[in-house]
């Protein structure tokens, strides 16, 4: 088993060749949905569960209630479109090309700001845990209600805190 010389990690599930995920198209060619179109580009599967890449599309004036992901970072760069995202009890708008990093346990939501566009931002979570089952238990949900996503949430140990953002 290799292992990665500064960290001394053994190597348990990780791919070997490089790949290419094409536009518009996903690592295993699953929309993990969430509420949101959600192309997971980089598995945890392919980086021995370091990190996970999901290209994520917002429809409309929309974004998820202000939540916590306990044990992940989240890196987040904007594609496509502006946002406005709360980091705890601060606002910030994002514009294309801007990077913003959130530290775990950050409360944190988003909203896209164009009411009759589409926009893209890559969110890199680090390490992977289990986001992307979390992401495809969400995207499952009949009926998508705050206390439904809450208990899908469990499963990344992630929790909503708070109410979404609303366009001001």
């Amino acid at each position: 088993m290799a292992a990665v010389p500064f960290l001394n990690i053994p190597f348990k599930e990780r791919t070997d060749k490089a790949f290419v995920v094409e536009t518009n198209k996903t690592r295993f060619n699953e929309n993990l949905g969430g509420g949101s179109r959600n192309d997971l580009k980089v598995s945890g599967k392919d980086t021995d569960g370091q990190l996970a890449i999901f290209e994520i599309h917002t429809k409309g004036n929309a974004g998820p209630a202000l939540h916590i992901h306990q044990d992940q970072d989240e890196i987040v760069t904007v594609i496509e479109s502006d946002y406005l995202f709360q980091i705890g009890d601060e606002k910030i708008k994002l514009k294309a090309g801007d990077t913003l990093f959130i530290p775990r346990g950050t409360p944190h939501a988003f909203v896209h700001l164009g009411q009759n566009t589409t926009g893209r931002k890559l969110s890199t979570y680090q390490p992977a845990g289990n986001i992307e089952e979390m992401f495809r238990q969400i995207g499952n949900l009949k009926e998508r209600t705050p206390e439904n996503i809450q208990k899908a949430m469990v499963v990344n140990n992630s929790k909503i805190v708070g109410s979404p953002l609303k366009v001001e």
